[in-house]
C-alpha cells in the first residue's frame, strides 16, 4: 500500500471512530463535529484537508502516549 493509500485508510478508520459517537448522523455532521461547532459550509475542501491530516497527526501522537485519549460523548472539554 503506497503512503496515499494508507492516509486515506487512516482517514476512513477515524471517520469510521467519529460515526460510533453520533450513528444517526450524516458523513458531513461526523466529519463537522470533528472540526467546528455549528454550520460548517464555509470550509473549504484545503481546509477540511488540514483538519483531517492534523486528526492523523493527533491520532500518531496518541498511539504513541503523546496526547490524552479522544473526548467521548457526553464528556465535558
Amino acid at each position: 500500500m503506497n503512503k496515499e493509500s494508507e492516509q486515506k485508510e487512516r482517514i476512513l478508520k477515524l471517520l469510521m471512530r467519529a460515526w460510533r459517537y453520533e450513528p444517526d448522523c450524516g458523513l458531513l455532521c461526523v466529519i463537522g463535529s470533528c472540526f467546528a461547532a455549528g454550520d460548517i459550509s464555509h470550509i473549504t475542501d484545503d481546509v477540511l484537508e488540514d483538519n483531517l491530516k492534523s486528526l492523523i497527526d493527533m491520532e500518531k501522537d496518541r498511539r504513541r502516549g503523546g496526547c490524552r485519549k479522544p473526548l467521548t460523548k457526553g464528556e465535558n472539554k
